[in-house]
């Protein structure tokens, strides 16, 4: 069975942007695909393990040939396990709000998890070149904003986000963006979002 993993990162719940826009596009996606298996991770409600000082012993204990305690093995089987779920998916859809400039925290914490040596990327130390380890396949971006546009030098939400899944070697990137969320009253907001919903049914019927 094909498996979906939607990442949501925004805290707002049922006045997210992001959020309304990825339910618009899975909502298109179920009617298409109605056997498919849709699993939603809610970032701002979900427990992330910390990564701390046994973690990031465990991390490079393969490189630096450490021994670990069986705590610190413990702690790296959480983040292993983490990996393993995003990793199980056929398809991701990342859904988030743009902050600072940038991505919101937990988002960046979840990256942060996912991301690690010799597990979701390698490197080759006679070229200096490194290579994803995750099998390419279809990523969905949901991205708002309120006021920058794509392109703009302040943006640091879309090139991050698809560099830092390329780095993993995940490269069939799809990108809906909306670029100005802010408005005077919640009525102009919903007519701004509405504005998308045939990009991202659209988007839908091609994921």
């Amino acid at each position: 069975m094909t498996k979906v993993l939607h990442v949501h990162a925004s805290p707002k719940r049922e006045y997210s942007a992001s959020g309304q826009m990825a339910d618009i596009f899975l909502d298109e996606y179920r009617k298409i695909n109605p056997a498919h298996e849709i699993e939603t991770l809610s970032l701002f409600e979900s427990d992330l393990p910390e990564f701390g000082f046994d973690q990031t012993t465990a991390k490079f204990a393969p490189i630096f040939g450490d021994q670990l305690t069986q705590e610190q093995e413990q702690k790296w089987q959480v983040i292993l396990d983490v990996i393993s779920r995003f990793d199980k998916a056929d398809k991701i859809i990342v859904s988030t709000p743009m902050w600072n400039g940038s991505i919101p925290y937990k988002l960046k914490h979840y990256i942060d998890i996912i991301v690690q040596p010799l597990v979701t990327f390698g490197f080759n130390p006679e070229t200096g070149e490194h290579f994803g380890l995750l099998k390419d396949r279809p990523l969905q971006f949901v991205l708002t904003r309120s006021s920058v546009p794509v392109g703009d030098p302040f943006d640091n939400q879309l090139p991050y986000l698809r560099s830092i899944f390329g780095f993993m070697g995940i490269l069939d990137h799809r990108v809906v963006v909306a670029e100005s969320t802010t408005r005077p009253t919640s009525e102009e907001r919903a007519q701004y979002i509405a504005e998308f919903s045939e990009i991202l049914k659209q988007a839908a019927a091609e994921f």
